[in-house]
């Protein structure tokens, strides 16, 4: 007697083949930041290193953070951002969720400030930069 194997469940491979690839989701998230970051950096102009000013001290440091914008380019800041947010923050546990929370959270994050409302973009930002930075203590 041949004993008669189970069909295997493989329904999950072709939802995943099926995966709309301009869909709100982790992974092209990751690749619309990638491909953004690549035509940043072919468009970037070379810059010089200009030691003709005086030396920085902490208190000008502190000040230039609070007053001077830094990087002129929107951006490569909300890349920068979202890059940040997506490292920090993401996990695999999301996917597992009915809905993905972390992709809700970007989605309402983002949409409030298309809405001049910032702060929940603000929050997952310094979220994101405390688990970041937290190494530097």
């Amino acid at each position: 007697k041949f004993i008669e194997e189970e069909k295997a469940d493989d329904s999950f491979l072709k939802e995943i083949i099926q995966k709309n690839p301009n869909s709100l989701e982790y992974e092209n998230v990751l690749k619309s930041l990638v491909k953004n970051l690549k035509d940043i950096k072919t468009k970037q102009q070379n810059s010089k290193l200009n030691n003709d000013y005086s030396p920085i001290s902490i208190k000008d440091f502190e000040s230039i953070i609070n007053n001077i914008p830094l990087i002129k380019s929107t951006r490569l800041i909300n890349i920068l951002a979202l890059s940040l947010i997506a490292k920090e923050l993401y996990t695999p546990i999301f996917e597992e969720m009915e809905e993905n929370m972390f992709i809700k959270y970007i989605e309402a994050a983002i949409q409030n400030n298309i809405k001049e409302d910032k702060i929940l973009f603000e929050n997952l930002t310094i979220k994101a930069l405390e688990k970041y930075i937290k190494d530097f203590e």
